[in-house]
């Protein structure tokens, strides 16, 4: 891989049914068969969008939207500084904002791993 390549991230979201942990992201090439559904980003409606592939499209300069490209040079869960709409910065994982909209609130001591361990 190459420094500020842009990797697609593909996946679904899977839940292992054990009592912790059990969020994880499948970013297997059977992921990459799924229909791609996009959900507003709570606190974000507007301006931000997730898909179920791990995608993230931005509307604050676009109407129609744009999908944001995914760089990751350190090697670690792809992270995303979202603009809420008095322009202050919120942080965050794309893999967790796809289990708490396509899985839904994740429980407090959870965490969220990709099941093949990709990030």
């Amino acid at each position: 891989q190459k420094e500020n390549e842009v990797i697609p991230v593909f996946m679904r979201v899977i839940s292992t049914g054990s009592t912790k942990d059990n969020y994880v992201l499948d970013t297997t090439m059977e992921a990459m068969t799924i229909e791609e559904e996009w959900k507003w980003i709570d606190g974000f409606e507007g301006l931000y969008q997730i898909s179920n592939m791990g995608r993230l499209k931005s509307f604050r300069r676009d109407l129609n939207g744009h999908i944001m490209s995914n760089k990751n040079k350190n090697g670690w869960y792809f992270t995303v500084n979202l603009y809420d709409e008095r322009n202050k910065c919120h942080t965050a994982r794309i893999h967790t904002l796809v289990a708490k909209h396509f899985i839904g609130e994740i429980p407090k001591g959870y965490h969220v791993h990709h099941i093949d361990g990709n990030k």
